[in-house]
């Protein structure tokens, strides 16, 4: 290198504070930035048990500007049954003036750590509160606030595990088994409705329940990370693997079916012919009644139903097998030896042998709660995988049934947008239609989608490299497949690099054919985080342009390791070091 920088760092020496009470403050409420409030919430002992969610916290909300209090919430604290709260009247003002001569300070919203009361009390640290605008889209302050103290997980557990999902489940197979086509126009305006009824029910119930009770993998991260403190903290991941999600069972007959494909050169060219044909469905009928094809049509007709009966990017799976016989294809080319690996990566310790490492960090008297703890986490992140794919199944009805209404006003000359895909927007258009008896024509109204907007360049050109969060170890050059719609899932190709918002339970299949993975989304307990590090493929997300940025064919080397995607053949020579 042509010159050295030295750069220097400071270091902060901090007396550590130790008192009975501790907390976090406000001052202006991070999940609705817009208002006029401060949130201050305390709990018994250290800071951490709030910080990492191991005790739900006394809360108060106040005006911001007079500090009066506004509300005030005793937290569910297990350890402590004190019949006050952490804080009193005093304290609780101290606090308010504390935030306010902080932000006048830095001229800017903080929150703050702080531990003690009255003369003890100390300011252990202060910042700027990252996110003050309102934004309706964003949605991260509502899931950084989806923090569950453990008696809450457990409840919310129970309920997911025994009573939600046993209803989604058989909801979607009774709407699968309906045949709608023998139903008279009264009869099917009144499914349709009684289908979006379910979908917008479900869809509140998936956000209210489904959601918040993910944290069971979080929690599961921190009691692990406390007790075994091991040198990798995403260890822990490891303790999620060999579930028996409905993805893993989706991908695993997907894989037996590519097996099948490559021994069987017939069946191969059978699913080429199916892949490319204009009328897929034709293709499935001849195979069925052809000797070399029937079983495994069959096969594939099965997995298709019972699998891909699922929305993803408002269309509907199933009906698109020319897709399924892409990805097929495309997984047959795969060494048998990776497809029989696939859902393993040897470089990570088993399940059994991280349980034994937690088991012996706590040791007998704790290893109970470890168990159960293992229990919810694993749970969690079975269910908030095959949550998904059920509420995507009923999603996928919907427009099951959407496209038999349209069609059948077609078939009368009733619908004149016959081009404008159908959509849940239109719901109410085609039940008003299917009760007309005047036999008006009706036009739908395209709706907007955001699958493709326009890439954004620089002012300085095409950016030679992206920048996110090193989500899944490894290195790997490839060209780049954006999954925006349902057509793209079918035009991935075995090593290419997949590039997305997230990886979705619906998509998970097209992940053992990635040579890397680049989210738009960020973290390390997302579903791509989990399911890269598992397989052993490079994954870095939280590239929040990179949908935009990338453009499809586009070679790229994704650096799991630094969490750095380079744009652009993989040459020294371009970084610059042999320009002297």
């Amino acid at each position: 290198f042509r010159s050295v920088v030295r750069a220097r760092m400071g270091v902060v020496i901090q007396e550590f504070a130790e008192a009975d009470c501790s907390g976090v403050a406000f001052s202006r409420d991070p999940r609705s930035p817009g208002s006029d409030r401060a949130i201050i919430e305390a709990v018994p002992g250290a800071c951490h048990q709030l910080v990492d969610g191991l005790l739900e916290p006394d809360h108060w909300v106040l005006d911001r500007h007079s500090g009066t209090v506004l509300e005030q919430r005793r937290g569910n604290q297990n350890s402590s049954k004190l019949p006050e709260p952490e804080l009193q009247p005093e304290d609780v003002a101290r606090l308010w003036r504390t935030l306010r001569d902080i932000e006048n300070l830095l001229a800017q919203p903080v929150d703050i750590e702080w531990t003690g009361r009255g003369s003890d009390f100390t300011v252990l640290q202060a910042r700027p509160i990252s996110c003050t605008r309102e934004s309706t889209d964003d949605l991260r302050p509502w899931y950084l606030s989806l923090r569950l103290e453990p008696a809450h997980l457990k409840r919310l557990c129970n309920k997911v595990v025994d009573e939600l999902i046993p209803q989604l489940e058989a909801l979607g197979k009774r709407l699968a088994a309906a045949t709608l086509s023998d139903l008279d126009d009264q009869a099917l305006a009144n499914e349709l409705k009684l289908r979006l009824e379910a979908v917008t029910q479900w869809r509140q119930i998936y956000k209210d329940d489904f959601i918040p009770f993910a944290d069971g993998v979080r929690h599961l991260g921190v009691y692990y990370n406390h007790a075994v403190s091991p040198q990798d903290p995403f260890e822990f991941t490891g303790l999620l693997h060999d579930q028996n999600r409905l993805a893993h069972q989706r991908n695993q007959s997907l894989q037996d079916l590519a097996i099948r494909l490559r021994d069987i050169p017939e069946l191969k060219t059978l699913m080429l012919t199916l892949r490319d044909a204009e009328d897929p469905e034709t293709v499935l009928k001849r195979a069925l009644v052809a000797p070399a094809g029937a079983e495994f049509v069959e096969v594939f007709q099965r997995v298709r139903e019972e699998y891909f009966d699922v929305s993803y990017a408002d269309e509907r799976l199933a009906d698109h097998p020319e897709w399924v016989a892409a990805t097929l294809i495309e997984l047959s080319e795969l060494a048998v030896k990776d497809v029989a690996k696939a859902d393993k990566n040897p470089g990570l310790p088993t399940r059994r042998i991280l349980e034994q490492r937690l088991l012996a960090a706590v040791g007998p008297e704790q290893a109970a709660e470890a168990q159960e703890i293992i229990r919810i986490g694993q749970l969690s992140w079975r269910m908030r995988d095959d949550d998904n794919l059920l509420l995507g199944r009923i999603e996928g009805e919907l427009l099951r049934a959407l496209d038999i209404a349209a069609q059948r006003l077609r078939d009368r000359g009733r619908l004149l947008s016959p081009q404008v895909p159908v959509h849940e927007q239109h719901v109410s258009a085609l039940v008003d239609a299917l009760k007309d008896t005047t036999g008006e024509a009706i036009r739908l109204v395209a709706t907007t989608t955001a699958h493709h907007r326009p890439r954004i360049e620089s002012s300085q050109g095409r950016p030679r490299q992206l920048v996110g969060q090193p989500a899944a170890p490894g290195c790997a050059t490839g060209r780049v497949r954006t999954v925006r719609c349902a057509a793209d899932i079918g035009a991935f190709r075995h090593g290419e690099v997949l590039v997305c918002r997230a990886i979705e339970p619906t998509m998970t299949h097209l992940v053992p054919l990635a040579c890397a993975i680049i989210e738009c989304r960020g973290g390390m307990l997302i579903h791509g985080a989990i399911i890269a590090r598992e397989l052993g493929i490079a994954c870095v997300n939280g590239v929040y342009d990179a949908m935009d940025l990338l453009e499809d064919q586009e070679l790229v080397t994704v650096d799991g390791y630094l969490g750095i995607v380079s744009v652009g053949p993989p040459d020294f020579r371009a970084e610059g070091l042999d320009n002297k």
